[in-house]
């Protein structure tokens, strides 16, 4: 009898549909089921999603562990995976007393010392899922993009933050080949309230393949402010970075600190895409509201000279969690002030919101007060800058945050017309600009003469009243599609805003459930 293997799909089909009760040969039959089934896995084990922490999960995601460890040919085949939540404690009713021996050999293999292979096996017993996802990182040689949400990175050092430190310093059992040599695309966020800090994505993710890092609630809110912020400036710029990235885009959002972010841009080579939002909160204590300053992105801005010459996409924002959606009820943030002690830094190097020399920049979203430097916020008051003045020739997409009532910028629809009017000397690719706020009255004049310039310019011109979930919204929550409200209508941001927070990979969900 020949192997049922070696004959077409829809055969097969046909004879488990219409033969099966009849079915002789039994053995046959099994054997050739069970052949499928090592096939099939290949492409389950394509794209796993892990969560550990879900009862009905808890059994199956052993299994997936245990099925890696068997045969190098399951490990191979993941090319992304996510990592969704695991415990670093024990789990409930575990029952692991009796692993493979392939667990047995891999904790032997991958510890460094007998301690750490006595404790490493007791958190195994006792059904860690920490302990169990390390086992497995070693194996996963074919990876392309990773999802990661770390559980309480600040408490306590754990098994896979261990394991992924030990990969980029190539120690064993990462020294005679280089983990993960295709990995291009990192998500990384965290369960904790204190958010990740810069240097464990530096000490997890710094291989030289990675060219995208997205993270969600980055930063150290308790950041050194012992120093004056000048001096830890000029210590930084003057220092060379011990290891350098070779990102190309990144994408740090929520953040608490700008200026715990400036080592980790600064360490990296030719970034092309940089987006970081920092939030924000209000005290209203005593007569009125009080903002609470966390930090300015000077250090962030002094940091990207670096790249001006290949960044093509920048955002640079703060937003306040606690305010009102309206614009008239909340106390703005603006992220750059010429009065902060960092400024004479930034304004001997060109870096005080002007971008004319970031010769490649396509797209900027950036907070309007902050760009013309508008020093005191009053309806008689003058920015420093010009708004043309400020933008590089080769810009493509404009996106400003008006961050104040139009009562307070009287100023800007004149200044955003002549930017209009005057587009073929000074930004002659601009096609799209979009405000977020409100930038002028409903009766000024001023607002139809600008709609009407755009137009005639071949201009797309948007207008959002609010951040919508444009900034709500995290990778790891809301997935690809997002709507931001203009004008009271709903529009997908993914093929409109150039700053949305949609996964561009490409990703197969076949197997998406197997865990």
């Amino acid at each position: 009898m020949p192997e049922l293997l070696d004959l077409p799909l829809e055969i097969i089909q046909r004879i488990s549909q219409n033969h099966l009760p009849v079915q002789q040969d039994r053995l046959n039959l099994l054997l050739c089921c069970r052949s499928f089934s090592k096939k099939l896995l290949k492409s389950l084990y394509t794209n796993p999603s892990v969560r550990p922490n879900l009862q009905r999960r808890r059994k199956l995601f052993y299994s997936f562990v245990e099925r890696i460890l068997q045969g190098p040919t399951l490990g191979q085949a993941v090319q992304t995976l996510e990592l969704h939540h695991w415990s670093t404690n024990p789990t409930a009713q575990a029952d692991n007393e009796d692993c493979i021996p392939e667990v047995h050999i891999a904790v032997k293999a991958y510890s460094q010392s007998e301690d750490e292979q006595v404790t490493w096996m007791q958190d195994i017993k006792a059904g860690k899922p920490d302990a169990w996802l390390a086992l497995i990182i070693p194996r996963l040689v074919n990876l392309q993009a990773l999802w990661i949400v770390f559980p309480s990175v600040t408490k306590c050092p754990n098994h896979v933050t261990r394991m992924l430190a030990r990969a980029v310093s190539k120690r064993p059992p990462f020294h005679t080949a280089p983990a993960f040599p295709a990995l291009a695309e990192v998500y990384v966020s965290s369960s904790d309230l204190d958010g990740l800090t810069p240097g464990l994505v530096k000490s997890c993710f710094s291989f030289a393949s990675l060219r995208k890092v997205c993270g969600w609630h980055v930063g150290n809110p308790r950041y050194n402010q012992t120093r004056n912020a000048q001096d830890r400036a000029r210590d930084r710029l003057a220092a060379a970075p011990r290891q350098s990235l070779n990102l190309t885009a990144l994408d740090l959002r929520g953040c608490d600190h700008f200026g715990c972010l400036n080592n980790l841009v600064w360490t990296c080579n030719g970034l092309k895409s940089l987006h970081i939002t920092c939030r924000a909160f209000v005290d209203w204590r005593g007569n009125g509201p009080r903002q609470l300053v966390i930090g300015t992105p000077f250090s962030v801005l002094l940091s990207i000279d670096k790249h001006k010459h290949t960044l093509e996409s920048i955002l640079i924002d703060a937003h306040d969690e606690r305010a009102q959606a309206s614009y008239s009820q909340k106390v703005p943030l603006q992220i750059i002030q010429r009065r902060h002690p960092l400024a004479r830094l930034c304004l001997k190097r060109g870096l005080h919101g002007c971008f004319v020399q970031f010769t490649t920049l396509k797209h900027l979203h950036f907070q309007l007060p902050s760009l013309v430097l508008l020093e005191y916020v009053h309806p008689k008051s003058v920015p420093t800058l010009h708004l043309k003045d400020c933008l590089s020739p080769s810009l493509e997409t404009l996106h400003l945050v008006m961050a104040y009532p139009p009562a307070k910028i009287p100023w800007f629809p004149s200044q955003l017309l002549e930017l209009v009017t005057t587009r073929e000397n000074y930004v002659p690719n601009l096609h799209t600009i979009e405000l977020i706020g409100e930038p002028w009255k409903d009766t000024d004049p001023r607002g139809d003469q600008v709609r009407s310039a755009c137009e005639a310019a071949n201009i797309e011109l948007a207008v959002s009243q609010r951040r919508g979930e444009f900034y709500g919204s995290g990778w790891g929550n809301s997935g690809c599609s997002m709507i931001l409200r203009v004008r009271g209508h709903e529009r997908d941001t993914k093929s409109y805003s150039v700053f949305s927070y949609g996964l561009e990979t490409t990703r197969n969900w076949v197997g998406r459930k197997l865990l």
